[in-house]
């Protein structure tokens, strides 16, 4: 604390507070029951490319690039990153292949990287998440275990794993049931 000059005192706090709720926020933005990343598995991938910004040039087939954003701050140490996944790309000819803007994915991968403070709480952050994501139940009781869990609705299949410094949510569709 200090005063120059008759001007007002100033004080200054530093926090190394983390902030899970608003992490998890993020996170409910992205996946609700019947949407991913702001659309559906039947959202084409030109459309997803239109949205996020993406050219033929940003994907690559051999280096296995499928990112539509990577390393989005969303907190002080957490950052997010999606990529797509699927049959997504078309053979032109013996060792090429460019992206199909008329392919669908199928599947969102959706990656948490955690710094700082939070290294250490993959797994509460993971289990945070979970709780969090409204409109889904667990699949299988016997399939969530501490920062590991696999959740459902009626259209998604969510996946969320935490390993290390990294949560990984996968986001499928619901196989659908065919009458016999």
């Amino acid at each position: 604390n200090y005063t120059i000059r008759n001007q007002q005192k100033r004080e200054y706090v530093s926090s190394d507070y983390l902030d899970i709720n608003g992490i998890v926020q993020r996170i409910q933005k992205e996946i609700t029951p019947n949407t991913v990343a702001g659309g559906t598995f039947e959202t084409t991938v030109g459309t997803l490319m239109s949205k996020y910004k993406k050219s033929e040039n940003d994907f690559s087939y051999y280096y296995g690039n499928n990112s539509l954003f990577s390393s989005e701050k969303i907190g002080k140490y957490a950052e997010l990153s999606l990529s797509i996944g699927g049959t997504i790309y078309i053979s032109r000819g013996w060792s090429s292949y460019t992206i199909n803007p008329d392919a669908r994915p199928d599947e969102f991968i959706y990656e948490l990287s955690l710094g700082g403070k939070a290294a250490s709480k993959s797994e509460e952050i993971a289990n945070a998440i979970a709780k969090g994501l409204a409109g889904f139940k667990p699949a299988d009781e016997s399939d969530s275990t501490a920062g590991n869990h696999l959740l459902t609705s009626d259209q998604l299949k969510v996946s969320i794993v935490s390993s290390g410094y990294k949560i990984r949510i996968t986001v499928n569709p619901v196989a659908t049931k065919t009458a016999e």
